[in-house]
């Protein structure tokens, strides 16, 4: 005997329930749900050395056939596949890979293909379902934590046609007038992402697209395993053909809960700001005010202000980290904001930020980070865009105290623009920030003074 099946006739009844137990697992099949139609008939199966229950009916009668099902002839005894082995082992792999290897993270692909919609653990099919949930366990023993996602690996080439000989035929069809096969040539361009995620509880995380890298592929020959889709460019100009073809995956990622943040970076400026923002939120709104939690934020917040530096920042990124710092009550990493990633950008306008952070911690906590960035600030050749007045600045971060600005731009702004910048650019007056056009001996260069420093503050 290998399994047995219970085959519910048409039948109306409440109560019932087929419970099936095995490794700690539990499957409750109640064929009086509303969605059962008692019109229809129903079956169950399960492997005969699973643990399995009725319980009592509470109305009506239930009608059904019980089968014991063998397999003829049978050498070996089948039973119910048993994980708890595969789980001991595949976990004491993740530790020793998470201990060892400078990848972030695995991705474990899958047999069957899956929409995004339908990529949800209690959906996988056949043997995905089995892999999944070894993963899972093993990723929880291990230390790590893993999740469901869709891998898109897109390439972008030339496009060379098939010239290879086709059987003839005497009889005309209309395939004969097809376009030709394409094959991939040279390839330009390519990608490897992770997107569309999917927790063991049901959830959907933001992570939105992850850069993944081949070697963190398992096993790294299954990228390419599977049918792509494809799209040929016609000819435009001097150019040939060009093709785009992309490979989809069902996969489990997996990575340790020590480099998660790092692996949230790996998101990418936007989605990392986002899930620090998140995070920062989650923080506040729950109980969860204890030194470690606010540790952690901290940690990932130091995290992403690295990765920031040297990239594409935009200004609604950029003050949307300034006020979760700010939030989490973190000064040092405000004027390691401003220092790093404001006083190198000229497309960020910190000027609510900068007002929240001095309104909260005081002008003297910002002074040397505020001083770097009016010293920064010079004359645009090209733009003639002015930068501040050094007195201004004095005046306003008391550089008595010790901060000296370089007055080269102050300098050339006033001989060659005949203007002057006034007013507290912090201040409630902002809007009078900017230089004056009457008497200006070249009214034709002036258009904005400071355009990260000044007019930004308001």
């Amino acid at each position: 005997m290998v399994a047995t099946m219970v085959v519910v006739l048409p039948s109306s009844f409440t109560g019932g329930e087929l419970v099936v137990r095995h490794e700690g697992d539990e499957r409750t099949i109640d064929f009086s749900r509303a969605e059962y139609n008692p019109f229809h008939t129903h079956f169950a199966a399960f492997y005969a050395d699973c643990e399995h229950e009725v319980r009592p009916l509470k109305t009506g009668y239930r009608l059904c056939l019980v089968y014991n099902l063998t397999l003829a002839k049978a050498k070996k005894v089948i039973a119910a596949p048993r994980t708890t082995d595969h789980i001991e082992e595949v976990a004491r792999v993740l530790r020793g890979w998470s201990a060892d290897q400078p990848t972030h993270k695995l991705a474990v692909t899958l047999e069957h293909q899956y929409t995004a919609d339908g990529l949800v653990w209690d959906a996988l099919k056949g043997v995905d379902r089995v892999k999944a949930r070894v993963l899972h366990e093993a990723a929880k023993l291990a230390d790590c934590r893993a999740y469901l996602s869709l891998l898109t690996l897109w390439e972008s080439g030339s496009a060379d046609e098939d010239y290879r000989p086709r059987r003839y035929s005497r009889r005309y069809s209309d395939d004969d007038d097809e376009e030709g096969e394409y094959e991939m040539g040279e390839i330009f361009d390519t990608s490897l992402t992770a997107e569309h995620w999917s927790d063991a509880d049901g959830g959907r995380p933001t992570f939105g697209s992850m850069a993944v890298e081949r070697e963190e592929v398992v096993p790294p020959e299954s990228l390419t395993g599977v049918k792509p889709e494809e799209d040929v460019s016609g000819y435009t100009g001097n150019e040939g053909l060009t093709m785009d073809r992309w490979y989809r995956h069902a996969a489990v990622v997996v990575w340790p809960n020590a480099r998660h943040f790092d692996v949230l970076c790996d998101c990418g400026v936007q989605a990392a700001i986002a899930s620090l923002r998140q995070m920062v939120t989650d923080r506040k709104e729950t109980a969860k005010q204890g030194p470690s939690n606010k540790e952690r934020c901290a940690e990932f917040a130091t995290k992403v202000l690295a990765r920031c530096v040297g990239a594409a920042c935009g200004d609604a990124e950029a003050n949307e980290l300034a006020g979760a710092l700010l939030d989490l009550d973190e000064p040092e990493l405000l004027r390691a904001f401003f220092r790093d990633i404001v006083t190198n950008s000229r497309t960020i306008k910190p000027g609510a930020s900068v007002r929240a952070a001095c309104e909260k911690y005081g002008w003297e906590t910002f002074q040397a980070e505020l001083t770097g960035m009016f010293a920064a600030t010079s004359v645009d050749n090209v733009t003639q865009v002015a930068g501040p007045r050094a007195d201004l600045l004095e005046r306003n971060l008391g550089a008595d105290g010790g901060v000296k600005v370089q007055r080269s731009a102050e300098q050339k702004c006033s001989a060659e623009l005949g203007c002057s910048v006034f007013g507290d650019p912090f201040g409630s007056r902002a809007s009078e920030v900017g230089p004056r056009r009457e008497g200006c001996a070249r009214p034709d260069l002036v258009q904005t003074v400071s355009p990260r420093l000044v007019l930004h503050m308001g």
